[in-house]
């Protein structure tokens, strides 16, 4: 049996722009920009960045409304700098330490929300699932044909949460 992927069309951005509205419950900012190379979330102006991949499914894209909506939920807008700063042991934002907090804060971060959003809306753990699923056969993670454990323990961790 042949498995169907709808594709997301320009036509249903209003749509989903009006579902991450409903989901973050506030009236946010919903931007779809073709140049994004992934979706986030600006916490401080409240504004939703959708990229538009080719061949992006609606899994996909119900998977990275959902990842972002709950960091507009479930992150603080306070507080991420002071905790790099406590982790690393310095307020250097350019050192090694204080990058790597951020990376590793970050990683337990996306992991945190995206298991919160799915807790909030059930429906939502068929559209990570498949996504995920989509993109790991798409290689977007660069990691086919790869001994998983040559990867550095970041991208594990990432790829563990995901896959």
């Amino acid at each position: 049996m042949a498995k169907i992927t709808t594709t997301v069309s320009t036509h249903s951005h209003a749509a989903q722009s009006v579902m991450a509205r409903i989901l973050s419950t506030e009236n946010i900012n919903i931007v779809v920009d073709n140049a994004a190379h992934t979706a986030a979330f600006d916490l401080k102006n409240r504004t939703l960045i959708l990229p538009q991949w080719k061949d992006m499914g609606k899994s996909v894209y119900d998977m990275l409304i959902g990842h972002e909506i709950s960091h507009a939920l479930h992150t603080p807008a306070e507080g991420w700098r002071a905790t790099c700063d406590k982790i690393s042991g310095t307020t250097e934002s350019s050192s090694k330490a204080w990058q790597t907090a951020s990376l590793y804060l970050n990683i337990v971060e996306d992991a945190r929300i995206e298991r919160l959003i799915q807790i909030k809306f059930p429906g939502f753990r068929r559209d990570f699932i498949a996504a995920y699923a989509d993109l790991n056969a798409k290689n977007f993670f660069g990691v086919k044909g790869m001994d998983l454990n040559t990867l550095t323990l970041a991208d594990r961790i990432t790829l563990y949460y995901k896959l």
